[in-house]
């Protein structure tokens, strides 16, 4: 004899999830979002983010690009397919440009371009970020 029944099941299914709550450190309860736990990253570590974003947009927009030529090649039936498969590229690829866009700005921006670069903190800003960047590239180029 089952301990579960029909109407422990049914409750399962039925009840909506509970919204998640977590308590602040002065002990105030809310249901917003709890804070990202994983803290601020450095320009180096926001670097290695956008370089992981770009290579993942590299490969929407290799897909888009597949998906393109597909529709250029099959027959009438097969080219929704073909569209559908050039669109989810294409939005891969926009989602994680401007993810990578957005990395390196929140919360605390980075120097991209050498020319707003104004003082010694800014240059190193902008070093390690591009460092980060560049690193995977030029492992693999080392290899």
């Amino acid at each position: 004899m089952s301990v579960y029944t029909e109407d422990f099941y049914r409750a399962l299914v039925d009840t909506p999830p509970a919204k998640p709550k977590w308590v602040d450190p002065y002990g105030k309860t809310s249901n917003l979002t709890p804070p990202d736990p994983r803290g601020e990253l450095t320009a180096f570590g926001k670097g290695i983010r956008a370089f992981g974003d770009e290579a993942q947009a590299t490969g929407g927009g290799l897909t888009a690009w597949a998906g393109q030529a597909l529709s250029n090649v099959v027959p009438d039936v097969a080219k929704p397919y073909a569209e559908k498969l050039r669109d989810w590229g294409t939005e891969v690829y926009q989602r994680n440009m401007a993810e990578s866009v957005a990395g390196s700005q929140a919360p605390t921006p980075v120097m991209q371009d050498i020319e707003n670069v104004k003082s010694l903190s800014d240059f190193g800003s902008y070093a390690g970020y591009q460092l980060g960047k560049g690193l995977p590239n030029l492992a693999l180029m080392a290899a």
